[in-house]
Protein backbone atom coordinates (compact mmCIF):
# COMPACT_ATOMS: atom_id res chain seq x y z
CA UNK A 1 0.00 0.00 0.00
CA UNK A 2 2.66 2.51 -1.00
CA UNK A 3 1.51 6.11 -1.40
CA UNK A 4 3.63 8.75 -3.10
CA UNK A 5 3.50 12.45 -3.87
CA UNK A 6 5.17 14.29 -6.71
CA UNK A 7 7.91 16.85 -6.31
CA UNK A 8 9.09 19.74 -8.41
CA UNK A 9 11.64 17.57 -10.20
CA UNK A 10 8.93 15.05 -11.10
CA UNK A 11 6.93 17.95 -12.51
CA UNK A 12 9.90 19.04 -14.61
CA UNK A 13 10.16 15.56 -16.10
CA UNK A 14 6.45 15.26 -16.86
CA UNK A 15 5.61 18.77 -18.08
CA UNK A 16 8.81 19.87 -19.78
CA UNK A 17 9.34 22.69 -17.28
CA UNK A 18 12.95 23.07 -16.18
CA UNK A 19 14.79 24.45 -13.14
CA UNK A 20 17.33 27.25 -13.33
CA UNK A 21 18.61 28.39 -15.74
CA UNK A 22 15.79 29.03 -18.19
CA UNK A 23 16.40 29.68 -21.87
CA UNK A 24 15.80 33.39 -21.30
CA UNK A 25 18.26 33.49 -18.39
CA UNK A 26 20.85 31.64 -20.45
CA UNK A 27 20.37 33.95 -23.42
CA UNK A 28 20.90 36.94 -21.14
CA UNK A 29 23.96 35.34 -19.54
CA UNK A 30 25.86 33.04 -21.95
CA UNK A 31 28.14 31.80 -19.16
CA UNK A 32 25.16 29.65 -18.12
CA UNK A 33 25.22 27.67 -21.37
CA UNK A 34 27.12 24.65 -19.88
CA UNK A 35 24.70 24.49 -16.95
CA UNK A 36 21.70 24.89 -19.28
CA UNK A 37 22.96 21.99 -21.41
CA UNK A 38 23.51 19.75 -18.37
CA UNK A 39 20.01 20.40 -17.05
CA UNK A 40 18.36 19.98 -20.45
CA UNK A 41 20.22 16.76 -21.24
CA UNK A 42 19.48 15.33 -17.80
CA UNK A 43 15.73 15.87 -17.87
CA UNK A 44 15.32 14.95 -21.53
CA UNK A 45 17.12 11.65 -20.95
CA UNK A 46 15.06 10.89 -17.83
CA UNK A 47 11.78 11.62 -19.59
CA UNK A 48 12.73 9.30 -22.44
CA UNK A 49 13.86 6.53 -20.10
CA UNK A 50 10.61 6.65 -18.10
CA UNK A 51 8.50 6.71 -21.25
CA UNK A 52 10.37 3.71 -22.66
CA UNK A 53 9.91 1.68 -19.47
CA UNK A 54 6.25 2.59 -18.95
CA UNK A 55 6.64 4.71 -15.80
CA UNK A 56 6.01 8.19 -17.19
CA UNK A 57 2.21 7.91 -16.90
CA UNK A 58 2.55 6.74 -13.28
CA UNK A 59 4.76 9.72 -12.48
CA UNK A 60 2.34 12.11 -14.17
CA UNK A 61 -0.56 10.79 -12.08
CA UNK A 62 1.07 11.36 -8.68
CA UNK A 63 -0.83 13.78 -6.40
CA UNK A 64 0.61 16.96 -4.94
CA UNK A 65 -0.40 15.91 -1.42
CA UNK A 66 -1.61 12.93 0.55
CA UNK A 67 -3.53 13.03 3.83
CA UNK A 68 -4.26 10.40 6.43
CA UNK A 69 -5.37 10.10 10.02
CA UNK A 70 -3.08 8.17 12.36
CA UNK A 71 -4.58 5.72 14.89
CA UNK A 72 -4.40 8.33 17.68
CA UNK A 73 -6.33 10.88 15.60
CA UNK A 74 -3.33 12.90 14.42
CA UNK A 75 -3.95 14.43 11.00
CA UNK A 76 -0.94 13.89 8.73
CA UNK A 77 -0.15 15.75 5.54
CA UNK A 78 2.47 14.43 3.14
CA UNK A 79 3.76 16.92 0.59
CA UNK A 80 7.01 17.47 -1.27
CA UNK A 81 7.80 21.04 -0.15
CA UNK A 82 5.07 22.67 1.94
CA UNK A 83 1.25 22.67 1.99
CA UNK A 84 -0.14 23.37 -1.46
CA UNK A 85 3.14 23.51 -3.35
CA UNK A 86 6.05 21.39 -4.57
CA UNK A 87 8.56 24.27 -4.52
CA UNK A 88 9.61 27.25 -2.42
CA UNK A 89 11.42 27.34 0.92
CA UNK A 90 9.93 24.14 2.31
CA UNK A 91 10.62 22.91 5.84
CA UNK A 92 14.09 24.09 6.84
CA UNK A 93 16.16 24.25 10.04
CA UNK A 94 17.39 27.80 9.41
CA UNK A 95 13.98 29.49 9.35
CA UNK A 96 12.75 31.12 12.54
CA UNK A 97 9.28 30.26 13.80
CA UNK A 98 7.54 33.20 12.12
CA UNK A 99 9.18 32.53 8.76
CA UNK A 100 8.43 28.81 8.92
CA UNK A 101 4.79 29.43 9.84
CA UNK A 102 4.51 31.81 6.89
CA UNK A 103 5.74 29.03 4.60
CA UNK A 104 3.23 26.56 6.02
CA UNK A 105 0.32 28.97 5.73
CA UNK A 106 -3.17 27.81 6.68
CA UNK A 107 -3.04 24.06 7.18
CA UNK A 108 -5.27 21.84 9.28
CA UNK A 109 -2.74 19.00 9.59
CA UNK A 110 -1.08 18.32 12.94
CA UNK A 111 1.92 16.55 11.41
CA UNK A 112 3.46 17.71 8.12
CA UNK A 113 5.98 15.43 6.41
CA UNK A 114 7.99 16.77 3.49
CA UNK A 115 11.20 16.55 1.50
CA UNK A 116 12.37 19.10 -1.11
CA UNK A 117 15.28 20.66 0.81
CA UNK A 118 17.25 17.38 0.96
CA UNK A 119 17.97 18.06 4.64
CA UNK A 120 16.35 16.25 7.62
CA UNK A 121 14.31 18.28 10.08
CA UNK A 122 12.22 17.36 13.13
CA UNK A 123 10.80 20.42 14.86
CA UNK A 124 7.71 21.73 16.57
CA UNK A 125 6.51 25.12 15.31
CA UNK A 126 3.44 26.43 17.09
CA UNK A 127 0.94 23.57 17.11
CA UNK A 128 2.48 21.92 14.04
CA UNK A 129 4.96 19.06 14.07
CA UNK A 130 7.21 19.50 11.04
CA UNK A 131 9.27 16.62 9.68
CA UNK A 132 11.57 16.72 6.68
CA UNK A 133 12.62 13.26 5.60
CA UNK A 134 15.89 14.36 3.99
CA UNK A 135 16.79 12.55 0.78
CA UNK A 136 17.41 8.92 -0.10
CA UNK A 137 19.21 9.27 -3.43
CA UNK A 138 20.49 12.84 -3.36
CA UNK A 139 21.42 14.02 0.14
CA UNK A 140 23.60 17.09 0.60
CA UNK A 141 26.95 17.12 2.38
CA UNK A 142 28.04 16.82 5.18
CA UNK A 143 26.38 13.40 5.49
CA UNK A 144 25.91 11.77 2.08
CA UNK A 145 24.17 8.66 3.36
CA UNK A 146 20.55 8.08 2.40
CA UNK A 147 18.14 9.74 4.83
CA UNK A 148 14.58 8.66 5.54
CA UNK A 149 12.06 8.60 8.39
CA UNK A 150 10.43 5.71 10.23
CA UNK A 151 7.03 6.71 11.61
CA UNK A 152 5.62 4.36 14.23
CA UNK A 153 1.98 5.06 15.10
CA UNK A 154 -0.65 3.45 17.31
CA UNK A 155 -3.64 4.50 19.42
CA UNK A 156 -1.34 5.97 22.09
CA UNK A 157 0.54 8.31 19.79
CA UNK A 158 3.38 8.26 17.30
CA UNK A 159 7.15 8.56 17.14
CA UNK A 160 9.39 9.88 14.39
CA UNK A 161 12.86 8.46 13.87
CA UNK A 162 15.31 9.70 11.25
CA UNK A 163 17.55 7.01 9.85
CA UNK A 164 20.75 7.11 7.78
CA UNK A 165 21.89 4.27 5.54
CA UNK A 166 25.08 3.81 3.54
CA UNK A 167 24.73 2.70 -0.05
CA UNK A 168 27.10 2.12 -2.94
CA UNK A 169 27.12 5.46 -4.73
CA UNK A 170 29.95 4.32 -6.98
CA UNK A 171 27.76 1.51 -8.28
CA UNK A 172 25.04 4.02 -9.16
CA UNK A 173 27.47 6.22 -11.07
CA UNK A 174 28.95 3.17 -12.79
CA UNK A 175 25.49 2.16 -13.99
CA UNK A 176 24.84 5.68 -15.28
CA UNK A 177 28.13 5.52 -17.15
CA UNK A 178 27.18 2.13 -18.56
CA UNK A 179 23.95 3.49 -20.05
CA UNK A 180 25.82 6.58 -21.30
CA UNK A 181 23.85 9.09 -19.29
CA UNK A 182 24.48 12.49 -20.91
CA UNK A 183 24.77 14.38 -17.61
CA UNK A 184 26.90 11.97 -15.60
CA UNK A 185 29.24 14.62 -14.21
CA UNK A 186 26.28 16.84 -13.29
CA UNK A 187 24.85 14.02 -11.17
CA UNK A 188 28.24 12.96 -9.81
CA UNK A 189 28.82 16.40 -8.31
CA UNK A 190 25.79 15.88 -6.07
CA UNK A 191 26.97 12.42 -5.04
CA UNK A 192 30.39 13.80 -4.10
CA UNK A 193 28.88 16.61 -2.04
CA UNK A 194 30.27 19.31 -4.33
CA UNK A 195 26.90 21.06 -4.66
CA UNK A 196 24.77 22.52 -1.91
CA UNK A 197 22.11 25.18 -1.52
CA UNK A 198 23.41 28.52 -0.30
CA UNK A 199 21.10 28.66 2.73
CA UNK A 200 22.30 25.26 3.97
CA UNK A 201 25.96 26.16 3.50
CA UNK A 202 25.37 29.30 5.57
CA UNK A 203 23.42 27.33 8.19
CA UNK A 204 26.25 24.79 8.54
CA UNK A 205 29.05 27.34 8.23
CA UNK A 206 30.50 25.63 5.16
CA UNK A 207 32.52 27.11 2.32
CA UNK A 208 30.94 25.53 -0.75
CA UNK A 209 32.08 26.62 -4.19
CA UNK A 210 29.03 25.58 -6.19
CA UNK A 211 25.52 26.42 -5.09
CA UNK A 212 22.41 24.63 -6.31
CA UNK A 213 19.57 26.91 -7.37
CA UNK A 214 17.12 24.25 -8.60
Amino acid sequence: NVQATRGNTDRYVVTGERPFPSLAETTANPTLIPRFKEVTDNFTWTQGALAATGWLAWLAALPLEITMTLPDGTHLLGVHASPGTDEGHGIRPDLDEAAQLAVIGVCEADLICSGHTHWPVNRQVGNKHLVNLGSVSNPFAVDLRASYVFLNADEDGYTVQHRRVDYDQTAVLTQLEKVRHPSLEFIARFFRGDIMTGWLADHLGLDVVTFWEG
